[in-house]
């Protein structure tokens, strides 16, 4: 595929045209369809696909924010045990650069 230049989501894989989406709707909560077109008026192909929303990247910074039923993504998960396990760390050892002076800048 050649270098398209602009905000462009997909290339016709026929003609390598920059491609629209035309239209897409909501399947269900997590699900869009789309369809794109092809740029290229004498190729005019139309595709159709989905976006999908899979896991839960970070936390919702709402205090009262609703419950969202899509599962933790690997990385939010390894980061909560990391997290996890630096505090169990801190409890068990202490700070260990709590009594350092402060650095004067």
């Amino acid at each position: 595929m050649s270098a398209v230049v602009g905000k462009v989501v997909f290339a016709c894989p026929i003609c390598n045209h920059k491609m629209s989406k035309r239209t897409s709707w909501m399947e269900h909560q997590f699900l869009r369809r789309d369809v794109y077109c092809c740029s290229n008026p004498i190729c005019n192909a139309s595709f159709t696909g989905h976006t999908e929303l899979t896991h839960i990247a970070s936390p919702s910074g709402m205090e009262n924010g609703g419950v969202c039923s899509l599962p933790p993504s690997p990385s939010y998960l390894r980061n909560a045990a990391l997290a996890a396990h630096i505090r169990e760390l801190t409890a068990a050892n202490g700070d260990l650069f709590a009594d350092l002076p402060a650095r004067q800048v």
